[in-house]
């Protein structure tokens, strides 16, 4: 049984020791704690008194600012100084500082760091949603476009300098200057369009001798009336998509020049015929090319017996273009074209590329995505499916031209392919012509995948009928197959010079002088730009264990 606790007499009481908070006693996590509370609280009244003396000394040094400047305006406007006092190393060092200064701090007198904040946050966050893009681009997001590249104006070679300097010094007026090193470009660039006129006086003279009259003869160079650069400019204005009468507006507004239609037509005549050596030399060099992308377009003619269709089928390369008009769109025209050429083709699906024998042929993957597309908007839920299944793949396809797919890659996507072409093949109507075609055309749509230099589509060739095309819509077409065999001649001239960086105007004008004198123009630059082409080696882009494409996997 415990015992009970005896109370306390009243002398054992007065004899207890009385407890005192002090640190000894305490256990040690309290002292520690204790400790850092009171050095927490010193740092931050330390921390306040310099802030706030901080706060002082910031803004008496704006007031002396203030007075300094106020002080070094008076001193440069007030006449009665001395323009060696305020114009003195000492003053211009002093004003510069005080003007960095100044423009470091706002009228509040605070700083202006926070625009600077704000930059850097917002390039925080710019990099932020980058980083977050790289994410997302695995996903649904898509990859940010490429930026147009800038563009400066070229600085050309003076006919003509003026120098420029200050009329007087804007801070006291003076006109004492002296001229530094450094000055500041500005260019002007200024059209002169000036008609020069050549008169050949052809005299007729007597023989001393024998009495018999003798006249001169014109030199070839002048016979047609007008001089090369005309004529070259002329036809340049007509490739360029001017009609007779708008070319006569210009000479007549621009250069004060009357020119009749006729003339116009000479000048053309001319300019094509000079040009016609300079064509044979690209359509011999683009037969030699490894890469050919070809397509046609249609030509109209209204002439006097009437309205006939002809065809302008287009052969072109990276360097080179050649045009060439014909009346049939048929295989004897293709042969035409191409002559003894057997390289690798790139086209659409018509009729006489498919029965192409030579190296390989690339289907363009755009005709092929874009009648899948239409197929997709039939009313008709599985046909939209399908011509949607087919457009996914094909649009999958077209994106590996970016990035090579490896091995894996490729035989994935080419059973899915083939598995979805293999199920609308059974059916009627378009979707299953369109599949049929699909299954015949397998090796042909992934050839850009062997070959470098290949591209999925015929995006090449459709820009360069361009041009002719929206002259077409223009002027309705020719009214002859001789006016067409002009424009595709001097077609073929501009497009070539232009994927050289040559000027037509300059290698016309060279070409109608050399006709006029009897020579052959110079095709050197020809030659060159077809050893750019043909120096092309075939390389397989794919990996080296992916096999040729075959219609069944």
């Amino acid at each position: 049984m415990a015992k009970k606790r005896q109370p306390a007499s009243p002398h054992q009481c007065e004899t207890l020791p009385v407890l005192r908070p002090e640190i000894g006693s305490l256990p040690l996590w309290c002292a520690m704690l204790f400790s850092l509370l009171l050095a927490t609280l010193t740092e931050l009244f330390l921390l306040r008194a310099e802030h706030a003396l901080a706060k002082a000394r910031l803004a008496t040094f704006e007031d002396l600012l203030k007075k300094s400047a106020d002080f070094l305006r008076t001193t440069s406007e007030n006449s009665n100084w001395p323009s060696s006092v305020t114009a003195s190393p000492v003053m211009m060092r002093g004003r510069r500082l005080l003007e960095s200064i100044n423009s470091a701090l706002d009228p509040a007198g605070e700083q202006t760091s926070r625009p600077v904040r704000k930059e850097k946050d917002a390039k925080k966050e710019k990099d932020a949603g980058d980083s977050s893009g790289e994410e997302k681009a695995g996903g649904n997001a898509k990859p940010r476009k490429a930026r147009h590249p800038g563009a400066t104006q070229k600085i050309y070679k003076p006919d003509e300098i003026k120098n420029i300097d200050p009329a007087e010094c804007p801070r006291c007026h003076s006109r004492e200057l002296t001229r530094t090193r450094k000055y500041s470009l500005f260019q002007v660039i200024e059209l002169v369009i000036k008609m020069m006129v050549t008169h050949y006086r052809v005299w007729e003279c007597t023989c001393d001798r024998c009495g018999r009259r003798v006249q001169a003869e014109v030199p070839p160079e002048a016979r047609a009336g007008f001089g090369p650069g005309f004529a070259a400019a002329t036809a340049l204005l007509t490739v360029l998509g001017l009609t007779r009468r708008k070319i006569q507006a210009f000479y007549s507004m621009v250069g004060q020049i009357e020119i009749s239609q006729g003339g116009i037509q000479k000048c053309l005549d001319r300019a094509s015929a000079a040009a016609k050596p300079v064509c044979l030399g690209i359509l011999k060099q683009i037969r030699r090319v490894l890469v050919a992308f070809i397509d046609e377009t249609t030509s109209r003619i209204f002439g006097p017996a009437g309205k006939a269709t002809h065809w302008l089928w287009a052969m072109v390369c990276p360097t080179l273009c050649y045009f060439m008009i014909d009346e049939t769109r048929s295989a004897k025209a293709f042969a035409r074209l191409i002559g003894d050429w057997a390289g690798i083709l790139v086209s659409d699906s018509f009729v006489v590329y498919l029965k192409w024998a030579g190296r390989a042929r690339q289907s363009c993957l755009a005709h092929l995505s874009r009648r899948a597309g239409k197929l997709s908007e039939d009313p008709s839920p599985e046909i939209a499916r399908g011509g949607e299944w087919i457009r996914s793949e094909l649009r999958r396809l077209i994106k590996m031209t970016e990035s090579p797919p490896t091995n894996g890659e490729y035989l994935a996507w080419r059973g899915r392919f083939m598995k979805c072409v293999r199920k609308y093949s059974d059916f009627g109507g378009e979707l299953g012509a369109f599949a049929r075609h699909l299954q015949r055309e397998a090796d042909c749509i992934v050839t850009f995948l062997k070959y470098e230099g290949v591209e999925p589509t015929s995006n090449a060739v459709e820009r360069a009928l361009r041009p002719y095309v929206c002259r077409r819509k223009v002027s309705f077409g020719q009214t002859s197959l001789h006016g067409e065999e002009d424009i595709s001649r001097l077609l073929t001239m501009h497009e070539t010079c232009r994927r050289n960086g040559r000027s037509t105007y300059d290698e016309l004008k060279k070409a109608i002088e050399c006709r006029a004198r009897g020579k052959s123009p110079s095709l050197y630059w020809i030659r060159k730009a077809g050893m750019k082409c043909g120096a092309r080696s075939p390389r397989n882009k794919a990996p080296s264990r992916l096999a040729r494409p075959t219609a069944t996997p």
